[in-house]
């Protein structure tokens, strides 16, 4: 059995392939090993967050639109303009776990192996509302009364006009690597027709509008909001009582437009069974057999067809 035949049976337990194309707008989310607060706000942590954040951003060419990086889990809403997110994300999440063990003295798994999710944003409602939702998230989540109140990684719609210089950390990065890289956010694909001011004042209305129904719940709840000195109290190592996780769904999509999200089903539906054809007619000894247009793993180095992206 060739070793290509032995990778593609590898796959067959690993969960349904996402196609992945330049120019695709992504949210990704990832929660710490156990939901243990890692990556608590201090002044090394964010620089670590964000340093590696660029720096794969950079190598990579994706365009960083907004993040947030609380003290269990992070988002990031960036477009992938070369069809590399999966790289980009491996480096990043690699990158962040492997410093941060060595800051906190740890030697076990950073990051949880099942609390992660990657939702393509297929329309302008999909990406201005994930946009919302991950500024908001502290508001959200108990911990601050307004986003901006945030101690820890979090970006704002006012970062658009300005790149910021994010120094290496002084533990664990090799020399190798540059001493400063530049932290550039862009407004989402779907507000190019916009003016870049225009875009910043459109987002920021809706993170504020997106907080104060946060509030509301919260106040129509009883429930009040940790503080940032609470936060920065907290230990690395603790976790919360109750942890709901991600959704249980593992959404692949967001599309706020009704029409548009069948298409883009139906599409991937396509792609699945397309995959799945290709797959068998490899294990099957027909090698010729073209795998669709936006697999990623075969298109690493292995001398496997695929179709043109």
């Amino acid at each position: 059995m060739s070793c290509v035949v032995r990778f593609v049976k590898h796959l067959a337990g690993m969960t349904r392939p996402m196609p992945v194309r330049p120019n695709t707008t992504y949210m990704e989310s990832r929660r710490c090993s156990e939901g243990r607060l890692f990556l608590k706000p201090s002044k090394t942590s964010k620089q670590i967050y964000e340093y590696v954040l660029a720096l794969a951003a950079q190598k990579y060419r994706v365009e960083l639109h907004g993040f947030v990086a609380e003290s269990n889990h992070d988002h990031v809403i960036s477009t992938d303009t070369k069809g590399n997110h999966p790289a980009f994300r491996q480096l990043k999440n690699s990158l962040i776990a492997r410093a941060m063990n060595v800051h906190l003295n740890h030697s076990r798994a950073f990051w949880a192996s099942t609390d992660r999710e990657v939702v393509e944003l297929v329309d302008e409602g999909a990406q201005v509302e994930a946009y919302a939702y991950t500024l908001a998230n502290p508001v959200k989540d108990g911990l601050v009364m307004y986003g901006y109140q945030w101690p820890g990684p979090r970006s704002q719609p006012r970062d658009f006009s300005r790149s910021r210089v994010i120094k290496r950390p002084h533990v664990f990065f090799s020399d190798k690597l540059p001493e400063e890289v530049m932290l550039t956010l862009t407004p989402p694909p779907c507000l190019a027709h916009m003016s870049v001011e225009l875009a910043a004042h459109h987002l920021t209305e809706a993170v504020a509008a997106e907080e104060t129904k946060h509030r509301q719940e919260r106040a129509a709840a009883g429930l009040g909001f940790l503080g940032r000195r609470a936060v920065r109290k907290q230990h690395a190592f603790d976790r919360p009582t109750s942890e709901p996780g991600f959704h249980q769904l593992n959404p692949r999509i967001k599309c706020v437009d009704i029409t548009l999200r069948k298409e883009a089903i139906e599409a991937l539906k396509g792609f699945w069974k397309s995959y799945a054809f290709a797959r068998e007619q490899h294990l099957r000894g027909h090698c010729a057999a073209n795998f669709p247009e936006g697999t990623y793993a075969f298109r690493q180095g292995l001398d496997i067809p695929c179709a043109a992206t």
